[in-house]
C-alpha cells in the first residue's frame, strides 16, 4: 500500500468515525429531550391536580360560609319579626328614635 492510499483510508475511517459520533450524540440528545419532556409533563399534571384540589376545597369552604351566612340572616330576620310582633309599640318607638339619630347625623 502506498502512502497516499493509507492517508485516504485513514481520512475515510476518521470521517465515518466522526459521523458515528455525531449520530450517537444526536441520539443521546433526542433521548435527553424526550426524558425532560416526560418529566415536565408529569410535573405539570401533578401541579394541575394540586390546583384543582385547592379550587375544590375553596369552593366547598365558600359554599359552607354562604350557607351559614344565609342561615344566620334568616334567623336574624325571624328574631326581629318576633320582637316586633310581641312589642309593636316599643318597636315603633325604637324605629322612630333610630330614624331621629340617623337624620341628626346626616344633617351635620
Amino acid at each position: 500500500m502506498t502512502s497516499s492510499n493509507q492517508t485516504g483510508g485513514q481520512a475515510k475511517s476518521s470521517e465515518s468515525g466522526a459521523e458515528e459520533t455525531v449520530r450517537r450524540a444526536r441520539h443521546a440528545a433526542d433521548e435527553a429531550i424526550d426524558s425532560a419532556a416526560k418529566y415536565a409533563k408529569g410535573k405539570t399534571e401533578q401541579a394541575e391536580g394540586i390546583a384543582m384540589e385547592a379550587v375544590d376545597r375553596a369552593k366547598h369552604a365558600g359554599t359552607g360560609a354562604a350557607d351559614a351566612t344565609r342561615s344566620l340572616g334568616s334567623e336574624s330576620v325571624d328574631f326581629a319579626r318576633r320582637i316586633v310582633e310581641q312589642n309593636p309599640l316599643a318597636s315603633v318607638g325604637v324605629a322612630a328614635a333610630i330614624g331621629f339619630l340617623i337624620g341628626s347625623m346626616l344633617r351635620r
